[in-house]
This record gives C-alpha cells, sequence and structure tokens, in this order.
C-alpha cells in the first residue's frame, strides 16, 4: 500500500505593504527551505482578500509576522494575527533586520 504524500508544512506570512520586499525575501527562504509559504502576493489570485486570508489561516501550520513598525498598526496585520489566535497556532514575531529594499531582489 503507497503512503500518502506527505502534507506540505504551509506557514503564513503576515506584513504591511511597505515591507513586501522583506516578506518576499522571507518566502523565498521558507519555500527553498521545504516549507510552503503562504504569501499574499502568490496567494490570492483574484479572490477576495478577506476569503484568501481565512483559506490561509485555516491551511497554515503557524504565522510569521514581519512585526516593523508599519505591521503593528496595521489592520490586516491585527487580522490575520486574531485569526491565527483563534484558531490556536503559533505565531512569530519577526524583527526586520535586512538591507534596504533597493539591494533586494523583487
Amino acid at each position: 500500500m503507497d503512503a500518502a504524500p506527505p502534507k506540505p508544512y504551509v506557514v503564513y506570512i503576515a506584513y504591511a505593504s511597505e515591507d513586501r520586499w522583506i516578506a518576499r525575501r522571507l518566502a523565498n527562504d521558507l519555500r527553498a527551505a521545504g516549507a510552503q509559504p503562504w504569501f499574499d502576493v502568490w496567494d490570492i489570485h483574484g479572490r477576495r482578500i478577506d476569503s484568501a486570508m481565512l483559506d490561509g489561516v485555516r491551511r497554515a501550520a503557524e504565522m510569521i509576522v514581519v512585526a516593523s513598525q508599519e505591521a503593528v498598526s496595521n489592520a490586516y496585520v491585527a487580522h490575520e494575527v486574531g485569526g491565527m489566535a483563534l484558531a490556536g497556532k503559533p505565531v512569530t514575531l519577526g524583527r526586520p533586520a535586512l538591507g534596504s529594499p533597493a539591494s533586494s531582489p523583487r
């Protein structure tokens, strides 16, 4: 009997739009490490943002928040973190400590 393929480990990335370049770098690093990042730019695909975010929260095993000053005051980020908390899933705050966006691939 063949075993089912392993379920992908989904990591939801929450961030403020000003930090998209950091979130993209994080998504690429997670993908290279074998995880499946939930990154809005890759996963919304013309869907309503609220339903896409809810789907991402449901699928994710955990969340990483790009916890910049902008993210702290962002309503979407608060909504995303709240959804993960209600689901009882872990949320990790990551403080950006990367180079400037000009030195980052887009």
